[in-house]
């Protein structure tokens, strides 16, 4: 993107993480329209040794942040960026891109490792999104904040200021939701032995 292009998205990015809604949805549609016409540049071999592929959400945020925003940008504007590829993300993995109903990103989505040096997991994307929903259903908010360092593989910290809230209080809803994350989808029974 040129230039004045990037300083005008990041403008919106500012207007946006004031909570101006016609920003937040002009960024999200913007993000969408991005993760489709790239998706299959971010797919990669699947974990699950069949030849199939998975789309890697952290290799698209990055590539996101990379071209639509300024290199000076603040880490302010970084942050509310991913809030809202989390939220673009999240509307993409319930929609269907085809008629024969396949996902619009694919059937896998890989995510961050459950502890230090571990390896990516690997899960459904409707599997995922069930899980979201029910987490919606349970515990509120907690599905964008799950997003953010499950998918995205962002620090407490980071997703703390994307979401705007304070980080202790961040750190102690990710640990529950982590967990509960783990039980939903079984994580550990995924995870590969090092």
């Amino acid at each position: 993107m040129s230039h004045p292009q990037r300083r005008n998205i990041d403008s919106m990015l500012r207007r946006s993480a004031a909570g101006e809604t016609a920003c937040r949805e002009e960024i999200a549609e913007l993000v969408q329209q991005e993760l489709l016409a790239s998706k299959d540049r971010f797919r990669v071999k699947s974990i699950a040794g069949d030849g199939s592929t998975s789309f890697d959400p952290q290799s698209a945020a990055l590539h996101l942040s990379v071209k639509l925003m300024s290199e000076a940008a603040p880490a302010e504007l970084r942050a509310e960026l991913s809030a809202r590829i989390a939220g673009a993300l999240r509307d993409l993995m319930s929609v269907a891109s085809d008629d024969d109903g396949a996902l619009a990103l694919g059937p896998r989505i890989l995510l961050s490792p459950m502890a230090a040096g571990g390896s990516r997991l690997e899960v459904g994307v409707g599997e995922l999104q069930e899980a979201l929903e029910r987490m919606d259903q349970l515990k509120g908010s907690s599905s964008q904040l799950t997003m953010l360092c499950l998918v995205f593989g962002l620090t407490v910290d980071e997703a703390a200021r994307a979401i705007q809230r304070p980080t202790d209080v961040v750190q102690l809803e990710w640990n529950l939701s982590r967990d509960w994350m783990v039980r939903e989808l079984d994580l550990l029974s995924r995870s590969t032995p090092s």
